[in-house]
């Protein structure tokens, strides 16, 4: 019976926590949201090859394999949009349920909830390096949950699991996984350093041996496919611009710390000084301490990209700058840039729940209170910063036009047309079902793969620069797109074109290259 009754009081929260998490995606993160086309599309491709068969970034190396596996078979089944919805529900109470393992190894069960409306409430002002747990449906929020859930289970002392934790995140995600085993492993080690039994079990070779072997064994579907495009044979100076162009063109919001806003390194500072000075006001639990360990590690590690990144720019006049990039490409601030808040929030809601039992007020009344400021809170969050809800940067009346010459392309277009797009082009492989040509967003992740992503993007600029040059678009230009193996171009800005086009509506006008190859 007392089972029955914690397994009921841990289902209550978990889904407490889910329900918040599934609001604050779908308020803030509207489907398609900026990673959704990206990821979907692709594990569309990776199960029905026939589909977007020319798509210049499907056709590119799959980095998260168990991701399009899991995914793949449910696109060809429901559309994108419901295959979104859905997996943002299974995520995001994966999530639910590896915050709550994670959190009620230092909380209170009835302060987990207040944890988890102040770190969404941190994680909205702001980042370093762009990263995010709770959003939109991709590879990445299974790896957090695992993450937290491996966490969780070793502060409960179930090593094991939390070795097959570890693994699994690593599956899913390798960037975010690895790293959570290399920071996972050096707290430990962090820990047996300071702790005045060297001797303690966990240490134990034999176990360690066991434990690594759990973490690979469950690791291997997505690492295997990781680390052969890490380790694939091309030339070195092929590899080495492909991370400079990774580190610092395409990614560089996220790997170059140079580019890191200043505002975000003062907020982390300000976060990072409320966590040291609320843990000195909360009791050190062995849990806690642990967890300061491996947020420290994050912090460490952090601190070392910066150093790495930093220096002169532009990237070229940088010294040593092929390692440097190398080691960039690793996202080394991100354990770091969800870290921390989360930390801070659940040294927050201790600090609460102190506040609530010190006080001499009625205990029920007083979390009445923290529960309607936290609810006012989370609702000032949602309203106010709507940076999430348009990925594609265009006016509600351009998307609607967007979306409307999107599916004229997927009634009227051969399945194997080719497309050259606008720069803003989010979502159209979602809505038409067409290959693009190039587009800024979707980058391959294999060295040649992004050589060429790049040879394209110039390719369509010096193409319009050259095409404005005479001041219209002839069909000479037309022809040079052709070569490209174009056979549909959609235009918004560009022009005066001379040939007539197939369809137009109030934004965006199509126009026929060539027929498509039979």
């Amino acid at each position: 019976m007392t089972d029955l009754r914690y397994s009921g009081r841990r289902a209550t929260v978990v889904g407490g926590v889910f329900a918040v998490f599934l609001l604050w995606s779908a308020v803030r993160w509207p489907v398609p949201s900026v990673n959704e086309p990206h990821y979907l599309t692709k594990a569309r491709h990776f199960v029905d090859p026939a589909w977007c068969a020319d798509d210049f970034y499907l056709v590119s190396a799959d980095v998260h394999s168990v991701f399009f596996r899991l995914v793949g078979p449910v696109t060809c089944l429901l559309t994108l949009e419901q295959t979104a919805w859905l997996g943002r529900v299974a995520s995001l109470f994966l999530l639910a349920w590896g915050w709550t393992a994670l959190a009620e190894q230092l909380l209170p069960r009835r302060t987990i909830l207040w944890s988890v409306v102040l770190f969404l409430g941190v994680s909205s002002i702001g980042s370093v390096s762009g990263e995010w747990v709770v959003g939109g449906f991709e590879s990445k929020v299974f790896a957090w949950a695992l993450v937290l859930a491996s966490s969780g289970a070793r502060l409960a002392g179930r090593l094991t699991r939390s070795a097959a934790f570890a693994g699994l995140a690593v599956a899913f995600h390798p960037v975010v996984g690895v790293w959570h085993v290399v920071v996972l492993s050096l707290a430990e080690l962090i820990r047996r350093v300071c702790s005045r039994t060297p001797s303690a079990a966990i240490f134990e070779f034999r176990r360690w041996c066991m434990l690594l072997l759990v973490c690979g064994g469950c690791s291997l579907p997505g690492l295997v496919p990781a680390l052969g495009l890490v380790a694939s044979p091309v030339p070195d100076n092929v590899q080495t611009q492909a991370n400079v162009l990774q580190v610092f063109t395409r990614l560089r919001h996220h790997l170059d710390p140079m580019q890191f806003p200043v505002s975000s390194w003062v907020l982390y500072a300000v976060i990072a000084l409320l966590w040291l000075s609320g843990r000195r006001l909360v009791g050190r639990s062995p849990n806690e301490r642990w967890l300061a360990s491996y947020v420290l590690v994050a912090a460490g590690i952090a601190a070392t990209g910066v150093s790495i990144g930093w220096g002169t720019r532009p990237p070229v006049d940088a010294a040593s700058l092929e390692w440097r990039a190398a080691l960039l490409r690793f996202y080394p601030c991100r354990m770091f840039d969800v870290m921390l808040p989360l930390a801070v929030s659940l040294v927050a809601a201790l600090l609460l729940q102190h506040l609530v039992v010190a006080s001499d007020r009625s205990e029920s009344r007083l979390r009445r209170i923290i529960d309607v400021v936290l609810a006012g809170l989370l609702c000032v969050a949602l309203l106010n910063f709507p940076a999430d809800r348009k990925p594609s940067g265009r006016t509600a009346r351009i998307r609607e036009n967007w979306v409307d010459v999107c599916q004229w392309m997927r009634r009227n277009t051969p399945d194997n047309a080719i497309v050259l797009t606008p720069t803003r082009s989010h979502g159209f492989k979602w809505y038409a079902e067409r290959a693009e040509y190039v587009t800024w967003k979707d980058c391959p992740q294999d060295a040649p793969g992004i050589l060429e992503w790049h040879r394209r993007l110039r390719f369509v600029r010096q193409w319009e620069l050259d095409s404005r040059a005479d001041g219209r678009f002839a069909g000479d230009d037309m022809r040079q797109l052709a070569g490209e193996g174009i056979t549909y171009l959609i235009a918004a800005k560009t022009g005066p074109i001379e040939a007539e086009p197939v369809y137009r509506n109030r934004a965006f006008r199509v126009y026929s290259v060539c027929e498509p190859p039979l």
